[in-house]
C-alpha cells in the first residue's frame, strides 16, 4: 500500500509539473523560477567578482579578451545550456554562434557581452539571458565552480558531414548481424538491403535549407536547422535525413547507425527517442515528441497546449531544457518491442509503441 501511495504521489507530482510547464509555455518563467534563476546567477557572479578582486588579475577583461572558440571540457556532463558544446564569440560584432560536432552552425546564437564578472549570452535558453561566470580569459565556470567552457584556438570538430563521412555501412537498429542495411561507396554507388534483397542505386549528399519544426503553430527547438540529406537517382521519392550529428538516419520505421557508432549507447538513445511519439503510461493524456534539431514538445491529447524545449543525451542521461527555464532529467530503457522513458526528476513514465 505504501508503494502504491508513493507511485500515486509521483504521478500527481508529474501531472502538476506538466500542467505547470504547459501553463508557463509562451509566457516565460514564473516569478519564483525567475527569482531563483536570478539568485543563482547573481551568487555565481558575486563569487567570480570576489575571486577577481582578490587576485586583481582579470578585473579589466573585455569582450576582445574572450574572442574566439569555446568548447566543453572533455568528460563534462552538461547542465544548463544542454545543447551547446561549441560556440564562437565575435567581439567585433558583439555576437556569438553555436556549432555542432561537425563544425556546422546549430541554429543557436545571439548577442554577447560581459557584465558583473559573467559572459552573458542571449538566445541560449529561449528568450532569457544566460550569464556564465568568468574564471579567467581561458575558462568559464558553472554554478558549482567547475570548468564549463574552455577557450581554444582549435575546436577539434569531428569533420564535415560530406560523402567521406557517409561512405560505409549503416546497420538497421545498430545491429551488425541484421540482413537489413545500407552501404554507400565513394563512387556514389549504393546498396539497400532489406531482409537479404539488394537494390542498387546512385546517391547524392546535399545540405537541406530548413528551420525549426512547427507543432500547431509553435516553433520547436533551435532555428536554422540545416541537416545533410541523402537522395537517390532511381528512387527519387526516397530520401534520408541524417540525425545524431550525422551518425544515423531514420527509414521505414527503423533507425540506421553508421559503422563505428553502432556501439555508442547515446547515439542509439537519440534514435529511439526520435523514432516515435511518447505517451505517458498513466493515461493522463500527455505526450512528448523529440525532433532531429534537438527540439522537444510536451503536449496534451488535444495538442491545444504545448510546452517547447530542447534536449540532449550525454552519458546515458537525457536532459530537457524547457523554454520556461526549468530543466529535467530522464533515463531510457530500450526494449525489444517497447521502450520506456523514465522521468527521473518528478516520477512518471512514458512509453512508445512497438518499433
Amino acid at each position: 500500500m505504501e508503494e502504491m501511495n508513493n507511485q500515486n504521489r509521483n504521478n500527481r507530482a508529474w501531472i502538476l509539473l506538466c500542467a505547470s510547464l504547459l501553463a508557463a509555455s509562451g509566457c516565460g518563467s514564473s516569478t519564483a523560477e525567475t527569482t531563483a534563476s536570478t539568485a543563482v546567477a547573481t551568487a555565481a557572479a558575486e563569487t567570480t567578482q570576489a575571486t577577481t578582486a582578490e587576485t586583481g588579475t582579470y578585473t579589466d577583461l573585455d569582450l576582445l579578451d574572450l574572442d574566439g572558440w569555446w568548447v566543453r571540457p572533455e568528460g563534462y556532463v552538461s547542465i544548463g545550456i544542454s545543447l551547446l558544446d561549441y560556440f564562437y564569440v565575435d567581439s567585433d560584432t558583439g555576437t556569438w554562434t553555436g556549432y555542432d560536432d561537425y563544425g556546422q552552425e546549430n541554429g543557436m546564437g545571439g548577442d554577447v557581452w560581459i557584465e558583473d564578472g559573467c559572459l552573458v549570452l542571449t538566445g541560449a535558453l529561449g528568450d532569457e539571458e544566460t550569464a556564465i561566470p568568468i574564471l579567467d580569459e581561458y575558462t568559464l565556470v558553472d554554478d558549482n565552480g567547475a570548468p564549463y567552457f574552455e577557450w581554444t584556438d582549435d575546436p577539434g570538430f569531428t569533420g564535415d558531414v560530406t560523402e567521406s563521412g557517409i561512405t560505409g555501412q549503416w546497420f538497421a537498429n545498430g545491429d551488425t548481424s541484421s540482413d537489413t542495411y545500407y552501404v554507400f561507396h565513394e563512387d556514389f554507388s549504393s546498396e539497400k538491403c532489406v531482409m537479404g534483397s539488394i537494390t542498387n542505386d546512385t546517391y547524392h549528399v546535399t545540405d537541406m535549407t530548413g528551420s525549426a519544426p512547427s507543432f500547431n503553430g509553435v516553433s520547436i527547438g533551435p532555428e536554422n536547422y540545416n541537416p545533410m540529406q541523402i537522395t537517390f537517382d532511381n528512387d527519387v521519392f526516397s530520401s534520408l535525413t541524417l540525425i545524431a550529428n550525422g551518425k544515423a538516419f531514420l527509414s521505414d520505421d527503423q533507425y540506421f547507425i553508421h559503422e563505428g557508432s553502432e556501439n555508442d549507447p547515446d547515439v542509439r538513445s537519440e534514435c529511439v527517442l526520435m523514432l516515435r511519439t511518447w505517451k505517458m503510461t498513466d493515461e493522463s493524456g500527455y505526450y512528448m515528441d523529440f525532433y532531429p534539431n534537438y527540439g522537444v514538445a510536451l503536449y496534451d491529447s488535444s495538442a491545444s497546449e504545448i510546452a517547447p524545449g530542447t534536449w540532449s543525451v550525454s552519458g546515458g542521461v537525457i536532459r530537457i531544457q524547457w523554454e520556461n527555464g526549468t530543466e529535467d532529467e530522464l533515463s531510457l530503457e530500450i526494449g525489444d518491442e517497447n521502450s520506456t522513458l523514465h522521468y527521473d526528476t518528478e516520477g512518471g513514465d512514458f512509453t512508445n509503441s512497438e518499433w
